[in-house]
């Protein structure tokens, strides 16, 4: 049963009993209600608590201050969700995309991220590494930079635990467990492992050859090619047998002579 307020048509106030409609008018003659906000008790409905109980009963009112506004709950749950409900909303409305990067109009959320965005435009790099002087734009990148320094590997493969520097790195491993295949050529279908194999097999067919020698301009598909055609100029064979120690500038050159000691 709800009991409306009398004194009040314009903004009628309705209440569960009426002790709490006896209450609200003493605050209309009173003058409490003139020039503010109203102040209603909101009885809370319980099937749990004892209504015999004058303590209890107590419990089941909550007090909330609406601007010329008045809203009725019949759980305790819900009028604690409708009071955050406007909380959060008050904050989110207030506080989102408060902060706007000078350079580019871009919004954040948070100063904090704002002015990491900010290091794109400035080209700064406030990390400096205490032991090479290498100067890094993020923190994140200098810790991972000193890893080079102490060699420590913080990331372990769980299969055949062997450890890498990062977590990138240690996730591409896993695909030689795996067999996973993430990389398709939108040509011919074929699926690759790794992004840089299936940029290079794409190569196959543009054509194209990013590689060129700096002693006679010749272009090569491949790095490994340029650095095997590379030899051709210095001489240099890197390759020995363990048997006669004579010198191959090619391993597949090497792999084939060792045939001839196996006979």
């Amino acid at each position: 049963m709800s009991i409306p307020c009398a004194q009040d048509p314009e903004n009628p106030m309705c209440f569960g009993s009426f002790s709490s409609c006896e209450e609200h008018g003493d605050e209309h003659e009173s003058g409490v209600n003139k020039g503010k906000d109203h102040v209603v008790k909101v009885k809370i409905k319980s099937e749990i608590v004892d209504e015999s109980s004058s303590q209890d009963k107590e419990k089941q009112m909550k007090s909330v201050s609406f601007p010329n506004s008045v809203q009725f709950f019949n759980k305790e749950d819900h009028f604690n969700q409708h009071s955050n409900q406007r909380g959060n909303n008050k904050k989110t409305h207030n506080e989102e995309m408060r902060y706007k990067c000078s350079v580019c109009c871009q919004d954040f959320h948070d100063l904090s991220t704002r002015n990491r965005h900010k290091l794109t435009h400035t080209a700064e790099k406030p990390y400096k590494c205490s032991v090479c002087c290498k100067d890094f734009r993020w923190l994140s990148h200098l810790n991972r930079h000193k890893r080079t320094h102490t060699g420590e590997k913080l990331y372990k493969c769980s299969v055949c635990c062997k450890d890498f520097r990062r977590l990138s790195n240690l996730k591409v491993h896993k695909r030689t467990h795996t067999g996973e295949k993430l990389y398709k050529c939108s040509v011919c279908c074929k699926d690759s492992r790794w992004l840089s194999t299936l940029n290079e097999h794409k190569r196959t067919h543009t054509g194209e050859k990013l590689y060129k020698c700096s002693a006679c301009c010749k272009d090569f598909r491949w790095l490994s090619h340029l650095n095997r055609h590379k030899l051709t100029h210095t001489g240099e064979k890197p390759y020995k047998c363990s048997v006669c120690c004579k010198d191959y500038s090619r391993l597949s050159n090497l792999n084939r002579h060792k045939l001839t000691h196996t006979v």
